[in-house]
């Protein structure tokens, strides 16, 4: 049994990012790791020739194009690693990345998720984050301690390792009913359901920004801020209806995650005349589970 299970979905991924991605998991201090790698039906000539080539990487072809979320759970389902690792096809891992995640599990029994820092690339050019995190233990939590974890942390499913367990355990996987913002219902769950939460300071995830091309486009449309609000509630529903968590935290990860994730992509759009009807949904929402 591997100790990680790297999962990576492709969809038409430019080969020069692919070939990026894939050099630095081979460059890897510690290898004691797995690489599944899961096709959504590319089309392109060349990302479907690297993947054909590529050697001692375990493959998924989907017979139709399933999206993200659903590449991802197939990937958890096909994994055998104690830990898994997301990587999305146009980013890529430091080369001890793993070497760095395998040494503080070790030192932390029984750890759900290990939370990491990134570092974003934009036009090749590196840049760090403004505010770091600091080596932080998260453990038995009061429902108002977990409440600012879960705000504080960042969403995106390739900034933490997870325990395999946990996930099946607690039956955490990716909601596949929309095309995007499916890691904000991932992230949400995931946290408030884990036991043991460790947060590191070391960069070693590096986020390409701005790379249209791949499963994980970056473009933005009020499409996709409509399925990231459904994402937002659908998680605040499952806590709601399956956990123990005190409702007015729950009311507070439901206003955090809107004014600061959901508004944030409506300012990427220039035309929002559409916006009253995406604050509607907010607002009634609210009203029905909170007031």
């Amino acid at each position: 049994m591997p100790f990680f299970s790297i999962i990576i979905p492709i969809y038409n991924t430019n080969r020069v990012l692919l070939e990026k991605c894939f050099d630095s998991i081979k460059k890897q201090i510690f290898v004691d790791y797995e690489i599944i790698v899961i096709n959504d039906c590319s089309v392109n000539i060349e990302t479907i020739a690297f993947i054909k080539n590529l050697i001692n990487v375990k493959i998924i072809n989907n017979v139709d194009n399933l999206g993200l979320a659903m590449s991802r759970n197939i990937g958890i389902n096909y994994s055998n690693g104690q830990y898994i690792v997301f990587c999305d096809s146009d980013d890529y891992l430091s080369p001890d990345a793993l070497d760095i995640m395998h040494h503080y599990i070790k030192h932390i029994p029984n750890l759900d998720i290990l939370s990491y820092e990134v570092v974003f690339c934009k036009n090749d050019a590196l840049y760090k984050p403004k505010n770091g995190r600091t080596n932080t233990l998260y453990h038995k939590l009061t429902n108002f301690e977990l409440q600012p974890v879960i705000i504080q942390n960042r969403v995106p499913v390739w900034s933490h390792c997870y325990h395999k367990n946990f996930l099946i355990d607690n039956n955490i996987f990716f909601n596949d009913a929309k095309k995007f913002g499916e890691d904000l219902y991932f992230h949400i769950l995931s946290f408030a359901k884990a036991k043991k939460i460790y947060s590191i300071p070391e960069e070693i995830y590096v986020y390409r920004e701005y790379v249209n091309d791949s499963i994980t486009s970056k473009t933005i449309s009020e499409n996709k801020i409509d399925d990231a609000l459904y994402f937002l509630m659908e998680a605040c529903n499952e806590l709601l209806k399956n956990s123990n968590m005190d409702i007015m935290c729950i009311k507070i990860i439901y206003t955090f995650f809107y004014d600061n994730y959901i508004l944030l992509l409506v300012k990427n759009i220039k035309e929002h005349y559409w916006f009253d009807s995406i604050n509607q949904k907010y607002k009634d929402f609210l009203n029905k589970n909170f007031n």
